[in-house]
This record gives C-alpha cells, sequence and structure tokens, in this order.
C-alpha cells in the first residue's frame, strides 16, 4: 500500500484515503478526504445564506427559461393542429 503525508492534518494515511485529481502530481488531491471535507463544511456554515440565495436565483432562472421554451413548443404545437390542438389537450 502506498501512502501520503497530508499537509493539512499532517496524518499519514494511504493513497485511497486522497480524491483522484490528474492536475497534481501522482494524479492525488493535496488533501485527504476527511480535510477537504471539513473544509467544505466549514465553507458552507460560513457561507449559508449566500449560497441558499445563489442556489436560489439560479433555480428561478432556470424555471423561466423551462417556461419559455414550454411555451414555444406549445406554440408550435398549436400552429400545427390548429383546431385540433384543444381538443387533443390532456387535462
Amino acid at each position: 500500500m502506498e501512502t501520503k503525508k497530508c499537509p493539512r492534518c499532517g496524518k499519514i494515511r494511504n493513497v485511497s484515503d486522497y480524491n483522484r485529481d490528474p492536475t497534481k502530481k501522482g494524479d492525488i488531491s493535496y488533501w485527504c478526504k476527511d480535510c477537504v471535507a471539513e473544509k467544505s463544511r466549514t465553507y458552507y456554515q460560513k457561507n449559508k445564506e449566500r449560497l441558499k440565495e445563489a442556489r436560489r436565483i439560479r433555480y428561478q432562472k432556470e424555471m423561466t427559461i423551462h417556461k419559455q421554451r414550454r411555451e414555444e413548443l406549445e406554440k408550435e404545437e398549436f400552429e400545427k393542429q390548429g383546431d385540433n390542438y384543444i381538443r387533443n389537450q390532456k387535462w
């Protein structure tokens, strides 16, 4: 088993305890999985409201795009079917 020392926590761990990262030397990340998870948790707790707001805004944008696309498709379908469009709707 190959081992590596995590520079953040200082523990010597198996290489399997590190995430794969092809941009790093040896194709593994610098920090162990536990340190990465701890950093992510801490970051989320410090920035919780900002991250929630960004997620909410992104969701609203995506829903607007989907709504516009759905309306375009319905309009195209209406133009194809004409009077039959209303009769073929599944309510």
